[in-house]
């Protein structure tokens, strides 16, 4: 009896100690989803007055895995050739000796160094807030915004030979009558790209974080319903944050779910986001298919679990095969569009791709266009002229009609570019292309010579290298 209770505590100790060991992997992942993102702030007109660097850098966690992270922490940072110090406000820095000593020689004495003082302010706040400066004696005031009688500005004092000795905020509750110069005016700027070492960088980081007190919690398991598709597990993390300013604290919470499968880890707030992972589909069980009408059924009880549908639309669900691969989930309606879920099969009838949202045509079209492999004609081509190759007369104009494939343009968010002459001269884009497409050149660009008109039918986005279709015209005029 002894040896059996030993055994058992033996056992118990080794789950305790591999949880404990998964636990800690599970927190390191979370921990390296801090992030931090640094903007230079700058342009050729600072450097013509400072010889400090300054950022703007936030302290971030990524718990979307979207490139992008929730912001918990953020600073000013000003680098000189002696050292690099924080602020955690941008009123702080431009107030500081550091900030007004990189200044060197800068005298403010006139208008035009005024204009180019009120340009590099514009940098540091919001630009759309200008109202111009004024000047008393050795203060100039630079008015941020003003409403009614309350302004803000700012202070900026000099000695009698315009060397800066302060700058200071402020905030005028009765504001006096003033004659704003260069309202709404700077100075052209040309942006100046600026490295981050990696020592500051690092600085900058741990300055950011030590400011917050932070920690992951591993709360219970989630949606056990997915065991019977899914060999992941699923947790509730929690990501907690206590902040001071000044003399306040307050805590804030962050929930998110991570999915880990054979160690590796998906975080999302979003159960959509999460179904539709990679990591979620390579985690789907072998032995989860849909063949028939029961199957069907058992995962849209899943779906149930998941995204319950309210009262009021259960009778719009359903779920229905549209093709021997395709099968759709059908949830709520809106606008008389249905929405839910697609799902796709493979030749195993396992699950290959999940969609989430209106039940289409061209929902599917886009489904199956996930898929590297499959093939799509565009069908986009000349109607009418019938030739790419035109004689015209001076005084002609030109009607152009050409044709394309409703439901992958539309599927693929694909739009149309018209250049002339190598120059961009129209576009055509919608949610809902219709073909076949008319444009008209007017007779007044096509002056006698050689000319050429390009139609390319493109992705989102401006990559006229890799075109879905294109259309070249060569128009000869002639007198």
């Amino acid at each position: 009896m002894k040896k059996i209770k030993i055994s058992l505590l033996l056992v118990a100790l080794v789950h305790f100690l591999s949880g404990q060991a998964q636990n800690e992997t599970i927190y390191n992942y979370l921990e390296n989803t801090k992030q931090l993102s640094v903007k230079y702030i700058g342009d050729n007109n600072l450097s013509q007055l400072s010889d400090a660097i300054i950022y703007h850098a936030d302290l971030s966690f990524d718990l979307e895995n979207s490139g992008y992270g929730s912001i918990i922490n953020s600073a000013w940072f000003i680098k000189t050739q002696t050292e690099l110090k924080a602020f955690s406000q941008m009123e702080e820095l431009l107030e500081s000796a550091l900030f007004i000593n990189s200044l060197g020689d800068f005298s403010l004495q006139n208008n035009e160094d005024a204009l180019l003082m009120q340009t590099i302010l514009l940098l540091f706040d919001n630009e759309s807030f200008n109202e111009g400066y004024f000047q008393k004696e050795n203060q100039w005031f630079f008015v941020r915004r003003k409403f009614f009688e309350r302004a803000e500005l700012i202070v900026v004092a000099t000695n009698q030979s315009g060397k800066i000795t302060s700058i200071e905020f402020r905030h005028e509750d009765n504001m006096p009558a003033f004659e704003g110069l260069a309202a709404g005016e700077k100075l052209s700027s040309e942006r100046i790209e600026m490295g981050l070492m990696k020592n500051d960088s690092l600085e900058m980081l741990n300055h950011l974080a030590a400011e917050v007190d932070y920690h992951f919690s591993i709360k219970e398991s989630l949606y056990p319903e997915l065991k019977s598709i899914s060999a992941a597990d699923f947790y509730l993390i929690e990501l907690s944050i206590s902040q001071k300013q000044q003399y306040e604290s307050y805590t804030s919470t962050m929930e998110s779910i991570l999915m880990d499968y054979q160690n590796q880890y998906f975080t999302t707030t979003s159960v959509e986001n999460l179904l539709s992972s990679a990591l979620f589909f390579e985690s789907i069980n072998p032995d989860f298919i849909i063949t028939n009408e029961s199957d069907a059924a058992r995962f849209e009880a899943i779906l149930d679990v998941l995204f319950p549908v309210s009262t009021d639309q259960q009778s719009l669900k359903s779920h229905t095969k549209l093709a021997d691969d395709i099968w759709a989930f059908t949830r709520t309606e809106s606008f008389d569009q249905m929405h839910g879920w697609l799902v796709q099969l493979n030749d195993k009838k396992q699950i290959k791709a999940l969609t989430n949202g209106e039940i289409s045509e061209t929902a599917i079209m886009r489904l199956r266009m996930q898929d590297p492999d499959y093939k799509v004609d565009y069908g986009f081509k000349l109607i009418n002229p019938t030739k790419t190759n035109l004689n015209l007369k001076e005084g002609q104009g030109l009607k152009i009609e050409i044709e394309f494939s409703e439901m992958p343009v539309n599927a693929s968010g694909a739009w149309i570019m018209t250049r002339f002459n190598g120059q961009k001269a129209g576009i055509m884009a919608s949610s809902q292309m219709t073909s076949p497409f008319y444009d008209e050149v007017p007779p007044e660009p096509l002056s006698k010579g050689k000319h050429m008109l390009e139609y390319l039918l493109l992705m989102p986005g401006e990559d006229t290298d890799n075109t879905l279709g294109q259309i070249v015209l060569t128009i000869n005029v002639k007198q």
